[in-house]
């Protein structure tokens, strides 16, 4: 499982308990993510609440539900954004990836937005791809995937077969093993690891470009939006 943990905090006195709250999500971190990786996106909002004037009129209680708000909507834009392009650069249909790719606040109240990728697993079926989610054509001499937008590499020998589940695998036998019926034993092919490869492309920049670009504006439209309904 890779985390991306996008949070936003000031170290501003108004507001230092965001600031206070970075341990307990480092630990809950370094907790969660034993067997995984995650990326940390510290984005301190200060400069933004600066530049917003109106918010002096406010409550201590509803600057926070502000910025809480708008790290979760800017969140979910982000984890969308980022199936889209890897869509693009994987080649993986739109609905793995979003069964795949999970976003969700860390708490009610800590403005903190986790992007998840991947299975918190440690087989090898749920930490790599199945070859078969690629972009692949089969042939008499075994199947083409196009593999993370790749000109396509040749499995000489390998061949589709539906499975139970509905969905379809790339097999491919494996010589002088044989099943205790007599059988000769097949192995499923697989691909890169999705959690582990998903940054290799553009995901990561176009996550930190939708936050640092569009969080100001978004505190800015929920102020106005507050404001209005108080006044």
């Amino acid at each position: 499982m890779l985390y991306i943990v996008i949070v936003g905090y000031s170290a501003s006195n108004p507001l230092y308990k965001f600031f206070q709250k970075i341990p307990l999500v480092k630990n809950w971190c370094n907790f969660t993510c034993q067997q995984s990786e995650y990326i940390m996106f510290d984005i301190d909002v200060l400069p933004i609440i600066q530049t917003q004037q109106k918010l002096d009129g406010l409550k201590q209680a509803l600057k926070e539900k502000i910025i809480y708000q708008s790290i979760q909507q800017i969140g979910s834009v982000a984890r969308t954004a980022t199936v889209r392009n890897l869509v693009k650069e994987t080649t993986l249909k739109h609905g793995y990836l979003t069964h795949k790719i999970k976003g969700h606040m860390l708490g009610k109240i800590t403005p903190v937005y986790i992007i998840s990728i991947g299975d918190n697993h440690n087989d090898r079926s749920s930490n790599h791809t199945l070859l078969s989610r690629f972009k692949f054509k089969a042939s008499k001499g075994g199947v083409t995937a196009n593999v993370w937008g790749d000109k396509g590499k040749m499995h000489k020998g390998a061949f589709v077969l539906n499975l139970k589940n509905g969905n379809q695998g790339i097999f491919k036998r494996i010589k002088g093993q044989r099943t205790s019926s007599g059988k000769q034993k097949l192995k499923m092919l697989y691909g890169p690891s999705l959690q582990r490869e998903a940054f290799r492309g553009n995901s990561a920049q176009i996550i930190y470009n939708i936050v640092a670009d569009k969080l100001p504006q978004r505190i800015s439209n929920k102020v106005d939006q507050y404001l209005k309904k108080i006044s």
